[in-house]
């Protein structure tokens, strides 16, 4: 949701169409270079240290190889700025109303990994909402009907239903099967979603988009092997559905099946790990991800939810979480996470966030001649022998 894109310095140049087709010696070094990934990506580290980065640089390399190898087959970026007009009437004439509600880009206004060294030179939140109008508190500001959200039920009935049948890797992981949805639809001209996907970043402020010098910045903090452990694992996944597409037959009609690169699933991950959003099955029996349009423009600020599913009118409802004046940025609260969990699962941190935190583990030592007696008065008393306390920064207790 808002600020979490930023000019990725390493994507390659988009290829003209004719050069979208790689040669047999290609494919081959490609899928050379998947298995790999694979195979590194698949052996556990024990421990955080000179180990864990030897294995991170490795993968990073192993990375950057496949996407140097398929720079011919990205996707060309879009200009956001002069598809929002469309984006605005695919809105409307799905019954959306935006009166109330402007698209702007504010800069200025947030923080990414940058801001370790210098909060000044930061480029900002970039897009958000505006209000049109004086809002009081807990006034409706935007109404989002199911039909325009994608969601975990719209991947089951699109191209992607016959491959989730069989992979259990999709039905366990919605916000994968969310990515990959994403994926399709992007590569298809006539998707019901394009104005949507056409205002969408191109890239982000991810750890999946962190070069060398920006993951040294967090060495002594616990988010370095957070972040280690994102690449390994969306690494893992990539080269997981790389080889499937290439192997399953369920997969030929796939639009993704012969352009499936590592540059276009991390911006498709990072799409979903920013912007999907929690809402009930149509039956309400149960509660699945979806990503919805306009509202998953909206930036953080402290505050409370806000947002809420009206099961009768089907729609997510957001009001405002205070008085916004018109012309000022409508922020929403995006729940108690600290800057280190904005930082590993939006691109950016908060300095201002009342939820910062640190974690401390307090417990028994395994070392204690009376570890047993200890453990069993505790558990008496409905207390567990170890667990994690957290030191608040802001006002939170």
């Amino acid at each position: 949701m808002g600020k979490k894109s930023k000019k990725n310095k390493e994507k390659p140049a988009a290829a003209s169409p004719e050069h979208k087709e790689l040669s047999k010696g290609e494919k081959k070094e490609v899928l050379d270079t998947v298995n790999q990934l694979l195979e590194v990506c698949s052996n556990p580290v024990n421990a955080a240290g000179p180990k864990e980065l030897e294995e991170y640089m490795k993968i990073k390399a192993l990375v950057e190889k496949v996407i140097n190898l398929q720079s011919g087959l990205y996707t060309p970026a879009v200009d956001r700025e002069k598809n929002f007009p469309g984006f605005i009437e695919w809105l409307h004439s799905n019954g959306v109303e935006t009166s109330v509600v402007d698209i702007k880009n504010f800069p200025g206004c947030g923080y990414g990994l940058q801001a370790t060294k210098d909060l000044k030179n930061f480029p900002g939140c970039g897009y958000g909402l505006q209000a049109t109008k004086d809002l009081k508190e807990a006034d409706p500001f935007l109404t989002i009907p199911r039909k325009v959200m994608m969601t975990t039920q719209t991947a089951r009935d699109s191209v992607l239903g016959p491959l989730i049948g069989q992979d259990k890797m999709l039905q366990a992981m919605p916000s994968i099967l969310l990515a990959l949805h994403l994926l399709c639809e992007k590569k298809i001209p006539e998707s019901f979603w394009k104005p949507y996907i056409d205002v969408l970043p191109d890239s982000y402020c991810t750890p999946l988009y962190f070069t060398e010098d920006e993951i040294k910045l967090l060495k002594g903090s616990p988010v370095q092997s957070d972040c280690y452990n994102q690449l390994k694992n969306i690494a893992r996944q990539y080269a997981y559905f790389y080889r499937l597409f290439q192997n399953l037959p369920t997969t030929s009609k796939l639009p993704i099946k012969d352009c499936f690169t590592f540059e276009d699933y991390r911006w498709a991950v990072s799409t979903v790990m920013t912007r999907q959003n929690q809402i009930p099955t149509p039956d309400g029996s149960k509660i699945t991800f979806g990503l919805i349009p306009m509202w998953d423009m909206c930036n953080h600020c402290n505050g409370t939810i806000t947002t809420d599913y009206n099961m009768e009118s089907d729609c997510s409802d957001c009001f405002a979480l205070k008085e916004f004046k018109q012309g000022e940025q409508i922020s929403i609260f995006y729940g108690a996470r600290s800057n280190a969990e904005l930082l590993v699962h939006n691109g950016f941190v908060y300095p201002e966030n009342d939820m910062d935190r640190t974690a401390i583990k307090l417990g028994i030592s395994k070392s204690d001649s009376l570890i047993d007696k200890k453990t069993k008065l505790l558990t008496a008393l409905g207390l567990a022998p170890s667990r994690m306390f957290f030191i608040y920064s802001g006002k939170s207790l």
